[in-house]
């Protein structure tokens, strides 16, 4: 038991101040090791940990926040993507149909229409084509919306 305590003793007195605030706010730690590290906090003239508590509580805010900012700037590219795709094919619909009706070529004409359907369900309006449905739908969803709590 003594061998713990020493143990303890000497990983708490290698430890930064940092290291052993956050040991301290983090928890999970044996009734001796506590009483060890709060003997070596007070060594140490550590005495409260709530503000560095609150100092990790801020450093993780804004993590958070960049990482939604980050999210959103994905969102709103994999939107973009979604938008020209749909425009994309939706010239090529109006490019088959006057192929087809205007200039009397039928052969050209569809073959654009077909493309151009297809380029549109694969901009994401179905669940089995495309790679960018799986994108825009978690984007319209938003699974992934981070707590700023």
């Amino acid at each position: 038991m003594t061998d713990l305590v020493d143990s303890l003793r000497r990983r708490y007195s290698i430890l930064s101040n940092d290291e052993l605030q956050n040991v301290a706010v983090t928890g999970g730690l044996s009734d001796q090791a506590r009483e060890l590290l709060s003997l070596e906090l007070q060594r140490r003239g550590m005495k409260d940990v709530n503000e560095y508590r609150g100092h990790l509580q801020r450093v993780e805010h804004d993590h958070l926040r960049k990482k939604q900012k980050a999210l959103e700037g994905r969102e709103k590219s994999i939107r973009l993507y979604g938008y020209i795709g749909y425009t994309v094919s939706c010239v090529g619909v109006l490019a088959g149909l006057f192929d087809l009706y205007v200039q009397r070529d039928e052969r050209n004409g569809v073959g654009i229409i077909v493309v151009s359907v297809i380029l549109f369900r694969w901009s994401g309006s179905s669940p089995r084509f495309g790679p960018l449905y799986g994108a825009s739908c978690s984007a319209r969803k938003s699974p992934f919306k981070l707590s700023l709590s």
